[in-house]
């Protein structure tokens, strides 16, 4: 039996990450500048990661290749695993950057719902046994 797909090519797993902010920003009770400063720090965020990603999924075809490879060239291997580690601090700065230019137009109320829920501090779990954004302090 066949199961349909979904056009997007995500077989189901939707984007979890966009997801889940809304999800946590909705708790916050944005004001319409907040949302609209917000959603300028996201899309300032997407442009400069999706280069990113394009190449960190490069990096790691290639990664793939060298190491089935025979004679194995160590040293490209290395190279590469350095590269694609580096990429991948960009981007983990990248979102920490975004984090923090949210977390400055917030009020203190808001801070304390967005800072609870970036750490963990979340009630109930959802699908998978993971933790759901909570709007309770």
């Amino acid at each position: 039996m066949a199961i349909a797909q979904p056009k997007d090519g995500n077989r189901g797993q939707g984007n979890r990450t966009q997801k889940g902010t809304k999800d946590k920003m909705a708790c916050l009770n944005l004001t319409e500048e907040q949302q609209a400063q917000t959603k300028t720090f996201d899309t300032d965020m997407k442009a400069e990661m999706t280069p990113l990603k394009l190449d960190l999924k490069e990096k790691k075809v290639q990664l793939d290749k060298l190491m089935v490879a025979d004679p194995t060239d160590e040293k490209k291997i290395y190279t590469l695993v350095d590269e694609i580690s580096e990429m991948q601090a960009q981007m983990q700065k990248l979102k920490i950057e975004n984090q923090l230019k949210t977390r400055a137009i917030l009020d203190a109320d808001q801070k304390v719902l967005f800072d609870a829920n970036r750490t963990g501090k979340r009630k109930g779990k959802g699908r998978n046994g993971r933790n759901q954004a909570d709007c309770r302090r």
